[in-house]
């Protein structure tokens, strides 16, 4: 299966953005969550 540049370079920054959004996520829960993190994380 072969890819064009841009369509890498749009699922490259897709999936950092979910990467981003799922720490940003884990790091708020780690926060305020406390024991609810382990709970969320699975």
């Amino acid at each position: 299966m072969d890819w064009t540049e841009e369509q890498k370079k749009a699922i490259f920054e897709k999936g950092n953005d979910i990467l981003v959004a799922a720490a940003a996520r884990q790091w708020k829960d780690g926060c305020f969550g406390g024991t609810n993190y382990s709970e969320n994380f699975e």
